[in-house]
């Protein structure tokens, strides 16, 4: 049990008294959802990333524009190294496991993606699966993010609308002196909060 300050202003022959009241020091649930009366905004780095190499770990937000919001298609996240630009390794989950994994792109493969679905305003992703060492990448290592989008239903050919549209670009290199934080400043204004339950 914590002890709260409460202060009361009694007048007792012009004395101004306080006092201690044994309080629960809890907080009431929040009334979710609700509305807000008028637009807030929330701003957060459009990257993030551990500040060491030899632990590294890395989220970023990939936006997508809002002619393609609702669209189905896939996400990619690729790393590359400029000493060998022509090899890609793509991070997602291969068929048959559970885990997800860097896997060399093969063009004669479907390409692995991140995830595909509708896609979404933004999507957060977490980039490795648990804190890897990458000292040996330092200044030749880079990591890709993009989107491409399908036909009609998921297909195997999002990968190439992705390269053909320009929208498979470098977010981020391996460098001990990036800045925590990288990317644009994202702001997104709301008027409302909701749960989801996982």
């Amino acid at each position: 049990m914590k002890f709260i300050k409460i202060t009361n202003a009694f007048i007792i022959g012009g004395i101004l008294q306080g006092f201690s009241l044994p309080l629960e020091a809890t907080e009431p649930p929040m009334p979710i959802p609700f509305t807000y009366a008028h637009p807030s905004q929330y701003c957060f780095a459009q990257g993030w990333w551990s500040g060491d190499l030899s632990k590294m770990e890395l989220r970023y937000h990939l936006i997508i524009p809002p002619a393609d919001q609702g669209k189905l298609g896939s996400i990619f996240v690729g790393f590359r190294r400029k000493s060998a630009p022509d090899k890609l390794w793509l991070f997602g989950i291969p068929n048959g496991t559970n885990q997800y994994k860097w896997v060399q792109y093969d063009p004669n493969q479907r390409s692995l993606a991140y995830e595909g679905g509708p896609l979404q305003a933004v999507t957060k992703i977490y980039l490795p699966n648990q804190p890897t060492d990458i000292t040996q990448f330092e200044g030749d290592g880079e990591i890709l993010v993009g989107y491409g989008l399908a036909e009609v239903t998921f297909n195997a050919h999002t990968f190439e609308d992705m390269l053909n549209n320009n929208r498979f670009s470098s977010i981020w290199q391996v460098n001990r002196q990036q800045p925590i934080g990288f990317g644009a400043s994202i702001c997104i204004q709301y008027t409302g909060i909701t749960t989801q339950n996982y």
